[in-house]
């Protein structure tokens, strides 16, 4: 492990970074470097949150990256500068720092040195981009943002693109007091907007059903949206192919009238944009109080690497940095909602989670406290016998989507 401070001459400023380099398992030929983002600085946001802490220990105990990487945003314990208002400023920082640490990991590569990340005599300036001096192959860059973090790595996406196999964002704070005070419209429309560059790179999207900073209304909206504005986009694709390739074998125009195309729900079906919902949990990732409501879900261990965690890795010990109370109660009251899944590789937690609610349906005039403990009572059978850690859990499905999607397969 190597925490030290990283200058960005061309910010003003120097971040402090917790880089872990891996040696990877002779089965993998990974050049995945993955950086975990944190929550809000102002709201005591850092690198040693729970839930960032939990995401690097499942990514070391993978052993499929070659380099993980953690860092505090300006403001956020040893590093330097005022903590930033609005996600440009960070964003703009996370682009030259990922600029940087592709360039070292690449050398890296092929030099084989110790490990410590060196300082360069000369500064990357503002207006590089990461792809500069990187050979477009190896290595590949995989973003985990958690809350404001995912605001702030969604607004940098479009310029790490070229680099990006895989991004994962956990909570993002897109309501009506995001939007308002942290800019969430635009880092969403960047991120999953009509006018979004991004589209070919798989995109997660996890968050409580109970989250404080965005209602499972909004949130469903606002994806399904943008699986509408792909499909449309794709659907103009194949209709401008379809006619150009009519046209070019002396196609009448009846013929080309009478051609289908695949329909905007199997062009959703397709999309790299994801969202799963995790029942029972808010913002914070703390705690489940329906830990089978997860099972139903297929949520705990589908994707997991395993329950024994073996990595050196230290930090998020007794909660959130963050502070759950500045940000808002966890505790909330409320009927448990069901899982909801959008994407090709969630249809079996969309079909638990309908077949959860249709067995709750005799609650129905019930008051919600009364309904959420029959729900409860219903699913004893699908509890897990060990104590959920949430935190852990979410962090090992992340992983495992992330692997799924990203890395190559691993030799037998």
């Amino acid at each position: 492990m190597v925490r030290q401070l990283v200058p960005l001459p061309s910010r003003g400023v120097s971040l402090e970074v917790d880089i872990h380099f891996i040696e990877p398992k002779s089965t993998s030929r990974s050049g995945l470097l993955l950086v975990v983002l944190h929550p809000w600085a102002w709201l005591g946001g850092c690198m040693d949150d729970h839930v960032v802490a939990a995401v690097c220990r499942s990514a070391l105990d993978t052993r499929r990256f070659c380099c993980v990487v953690r860092y505090n945003m300006r403001g956020a314990g040893a590093s330097g500068g005022i903590r930033a208002l609005c996600t440009s400023v960070d964003a703009q920082d996370l682009v030259v720092l990922a600029h940087e640490l592709l360039l070292q990991q690449q050398e890296r590569q092929e030099q084989h040195p110790s490990g410590q990340l060196q300082q360069r005599p000369d500064s990357v300036p503002a207006s590089a981009q990461p792809t500069d001096g990187i050979p477009a192959a190896q290595p590949r860059l995989v973003l985990v943002a958690y809350s404001y973090g995912s605001l702030v790595a969604a607004r940098a996406l479009p310029q790490l693109r070229p680099h990006v196999a895989a991004i994962a964002v956990l909570a993002p704070p897109i309501g009506s007091l995001g939007r308002v005070m942290l800019g969430a419209g635009s880092s969403w429309g960047a991120l999953a907007g009509a006018r979004s560059t991004v589209r070919d790179i798989p995109r997660l999207v996890c968050c409580g059903d109970r989250d404080q900073f965005v209602s499972v209304s909004q949130l469903r909206n606002a994806v399904q949206q943008a699986l509408r504005a792909e499909a449309q986009e794709t659907t103009k694709a194949a209709v401008a192919v379809e006619a150009s390739a009519a046209r070019a074998t002396s196609h009448t125009l009846a013929g080309v009238a009478t051609t289908t195309y695949p329909p905007a729900a199997q062009l959703a079906s397709e999309s790299t944009l994801e969202l799963v919902l995790w029942p029972d949990c808010d913002h914070f990732f703390f705690d489940c109080r329906d830990a089978g409501a997860l099972e139903a879900a297929g949520l705990l261990g589908r994707y997991g690497p395993g329950t024994t965690t073996t990595s050196p890795f230290v930090g998020g010990v007794g909660g959130s940095a963050g502070g759950g109370v500045a940000h808002g109660s966890r505790d909330r009251d409320g009927a448990v909602g069901r899982s909801v899944a959008i994407g090709r590789d969630n249809r079996g937690i969309e079909a638990a989670g309908c077949s959860t609610s249709a067995s709750n349906g005799s609650c129905t005039g019930a008051s919600n406290d009364a309904a959420a403990e029959a729900r409860v009572k219903g699913r004893e059978k699908l509890r897990p016998r060990h104590r959920v850690k949430l935190s852990k859990a979410l962090a090992e499905f992340v992983m495992g989507w992330l692997l799924a999607k990203a890395a190559e397969p691993e030799q037998p």
